[in-house]
Formats: structure tokens, sequence, C-alpha cells
């Protein structure tokens, strides 16, 4: 399973990953953390991207990802 970063995940639900990315990212399940989810839809808020979550065609490219939680201990290792 492969956890892609915020910008990556952009680039694949926006149809921009290179064929060589594309290739690398096809061959395995997909994961993101929550809080990637929550700055795609924060930058399409500002008008920095567009790339709507709840636009049919991103809900079903999602629909198999997993999404990692953000819990309490994450929250406390990480600052």
């Amino acid at each position: 399973m492969l956890v892609l970063d915020t910008h990556i995940l952009i680039e694949a639900l926006a149809g921009r990953l290179r064929s060589k990315d594309l290739s690398i990212v096809s061959r395995d399940t997909w994961s993101v953390s929550a809080i990637s989810l929550w700055e795609v839809a924060k930058l399409n808020q500002l008008g920095r991207i567009e790339v709507d979550l709840e636009d049919a065609d991103v809900v079903r490219a999602l629909a198999p990802v997993h999404v990692w939680p953000i819990t309490l201990e994450l929250s406390r290792v990480s600052t």
C-alpha cells in the first residue's frame, strides 16, 4: 500500500501525473493521511487548485483509497 502525499494526490486526481509516476503509483493500492483530504479541500476553497472533493469523479477515484486517521497519539508525537 502506497501512502501518497498531498501533492501527488492532487496531481493524480487532476490527471497530471507523469507517465513514469503513474506507472509507479498504479502498481499498488493508495492510502492517504486524513489531513491530505483536508488540505485538498482547503486549497480548493482558496482557489489554489481545482480539485473538488464533492465532484462525482473525484469521489469515485477516492472510494478505494484507504484514509489513515489522525489519532490522538499521532497528534501528540507530531508536535
